[in-house]
């Protein structure tokens, strides 16, 4: 009992794991993220939880480390963190939202759609999470890894995307291109995050549209 092998994944019926239940939560992920958002701009002060947010992120690192097999727990154990990143007043960046917002999607529909190639991204999407967490909590100065391991876990997700879209891995193929979009979505926040490459391609289409204007 309570062992990794007594565990079962049965569509449906396995605990949060229904379609309409990720559309519940995700619904009211979304409203508490807007009414925190409207509550803290009327404040002028943040409300003190850094201490709570760092033991939330130490127990996510811990939690990722050691129980890959419901690693699709975990993606709604994250709706809090951007919770507490609001009340601190916080800026959110669109990425981070973004990818809190979508995760649970993708995982839940390669759960459904039996996709064959998901424990690689799966583990090494906690792999980055083992480290993330901890850093954000203060135990660690874990940076240049975050960085190193953010990027292959998108090289991982895209490729095996890609290779099982035009191969035919096992698997639904919606689940298979839904989980391909998610992470070109993911890639290019990535990017922009760390390279600012959004903003740049923004500035040289804004610079380009002035030179044409004046030529």
């Amino acid at each position: 009992m309570w062992h990794p092998d007594d565990f079962v994944f049965v569509p449906g019926r396995a605990p949060l794991t229904s379609l309409k239940f990720l559309v519940f939560i995700s619904i009211v992920h979304f409203i508490m993220t807007c009414s925190l958002e409207m509550l803290m701009t009327n404040r002028t002060k943040p409300i003190n939880v850094r201490r709570i947010q760092r033991y939330n992120n130490l127990l996510i690192g811990i939690y990722s480390g050691v129980t890959l097999y419901i690693f699709y727990l975990s993606k709604l154990w994250k709706f809090i963190d951007i919770y507490f990143v609001i009340l601190n007043k916080t800026p959110v960046l669109m990425h981070f939202r973004w990818r809190h917002q979508t995760t649970s999607s993708v995982v839940l529909a390669s759960l459904l759609g039996d996709v064959s190639y998901e424990w690689a991204t799966i583990v090494s999407n906690s792999l980055l999470h083992t480290f993330t967490y901890p850093h954000f909590a203060g135990v660690w100065n874990a940076y240049p890894i975050l960085l190193v391991l953010g990027a292959w876990q998108l090289i991982v997700g895209l490729s095996l995307s890609i290779y099982g879209i035009t191969v035919g891995c096992d698997g639904s193929f919606y689940a298979k291109l839904w989980g391909l979009l998610i992470y070109i979505t993911y890639t290019i926040g990535y990017l922009n995050k760390y390279f600012h490459l959004v903003d740049r391609l923004r500035h040289f289409i804004s610079t380009s549209r002035h030179a044409s204007k004046t030529l």
